[in-house]
């Protein structure tokens, strides 16, 4: 798959495979790199994906084990699968989707799990590319240690519209950007490096990706521009990088 590329050459670019507990935030394109990562590191050990949101239920698959029980039983059932395994763990089905816990109860699932690595997808976005935050997100765990924010490249090279934007009018209001503008470099790292915004409820000590996915979508040079100026403005942020979780490719820079 696809997806799995992108995961492995996260993990050779940024050594992903020190971290246990790794949350997903931001943009669209988070399931899906949820579940590259989990697949990708269950090949050798005990993967749990779980979601202290609401995620798409994963299709029917014999390697997906999926584990639906409030945290405790969760744990007990996770430190008796095998390994390596991947466990998709959640409270609750409703409909087409997983309800997932709350950050203290994936705090239990990781202390009292035999997880060798979490994966949580710790935020919503109803698909869109770029979201403006409520005073209660990003819900992540407090003992993540990797934080990947992921961001869609189309706000780079499109003007930022309802339709990219999840809660444009609060992003309006906050920002004065307007419906129709294009983002600049400058303005993009503010929201992406603001306390009050992405970065909001990172643990102090995590180690922070900037992941700007759909990144086909632009031209090389266009890349190069956005990556570099980013990397140049951002506050907050270890690495940053550029790839397509449809293509499979993570672009250098």
């Amino acid at each position: 798959m696809t997806e799995n590329n992108v995961a492995s050459q996260l993990d050779n670019k940024f050594d992903l495979g020190r971290f246990r507990l790794i949350s997903v935030t931001g943009g669209g394109g988070k399931t899906s790199l949820v579940f590259a990562l989990g697949r990708y590191f269950a090949t050798n050990e005990r993967v749990v994906i779980t979601t202290t949101t609401k995620m798409y239920k994963p299709d029917e698959d014999e390697n997906i084990s999926l584990i639906t029980a409030p945290a405790e039983l969760c744990a007990q059932r996770i430190s008796t699968a095998g390994s390596p395994s991947l466990n998709v763990a959640a409270k609750e089905i409703s409909e087409d989707k997983i309800i997932g816990f709350t950050p203290d109860e994936i705090e239990f699932l990781s202390a009292n799990s035999r997880a060798e690595r979490i994966i949580t997808e710790a935020d919503g976005s109803r698909g869109m590319s770029l979201k403006a935050y409520e005073s209660w997100e990003p819900p992540v765990p407090p003992s993540t240690d990797c934080q990947i924010v992921v961001l869609g490249a189309d706000v780079l090279c499109d003007p930022l519209t309802p339709h990219n934007t999840f809660r444009f009018d609060i992003l309006n209001q906050r920002y004065s950007i307007c419906r129709g503008e294009k983002i600049s470099a400058a303005n993009l790292a503010a929201i992406l490096s603001s306390g009050s915004e992405y970065l909001r409820n990172s643990p102090k000590n995590a180690y922070r990706i900037l992941f700007i996915n759909k990144a086909e979508l632009l031209s090389d040079e266009e890349r190069e521009h956005f990556v570099l100026g980013l990397k140049e403005r951002l506050n907050g942020y270890d690495e940053v990088a550029a790839g397509s979780l449809q293509t499979g490719y993570i672009w250098r820079h």
